[in-house]
């Protein structure tokens, strides 16, 4: 988990088998960068990205992935190594596809073949934010 930065972005208190999920990723090398405080998810994943961007700008040794985490996210290390190495393969963003509660998964197949899913668990390359971020009108 060495160069992943992970953004826990929340609006209500951690579900505890997600903070033993991202304590498992900390403990593995990882770097924690936590956002809480707005109702508006959308919002908070914004100011929970623009934070990361600062944080990666700051930062004194390099990083080359961006997982972001929902607070509600259970999840095994494998799923993380998958996603993560996906990205440093392609340079592609790259989620996980999960379960619901209710057994449902979080995943509709287009009819160009690619999945539209969630963003609950995404990594993205560190490149493509802060381009994005660049270019984005504030």
């Amino acid at each position: 988990m060495q160069n992943v930065l992970v953004v826990r972005s929340s609006n209500r208190p951690i579900d505890e088998q997600c903070a033993a999920c991202v304590a498992s990723l900390v403990n593995s090398g990882a770097t924690l960068v936590s956002q809480t405080g707005s109702s508006d998810v959308a919002l908070q994943r914004n100011i929970s990205l623009t934070r990361a961007v600062n944080f990666l700008r700051a930062a004194e040794r390099p990083f080359d992935v961006v997982l972001m985490v929902d607070d509600d996210m259970v999840f095994g290390s494998r799923a993380a190594e998958v996603v993560i190495a996906h990205v440093r393969k392609t340079g592609e963003v790259s989620s996980a596809c999960y379960a619901l509660g209710n057994g449902d998964v979080a995943f509709e197949r287009m009819p160009s073949g690619r999945y539209m899913g969630g963003l609950g668990f995404l990594a993205i390359p560190v490149a493509t934010l802060v381009s994005l971020a660049t270019r984005a009108d504030v």
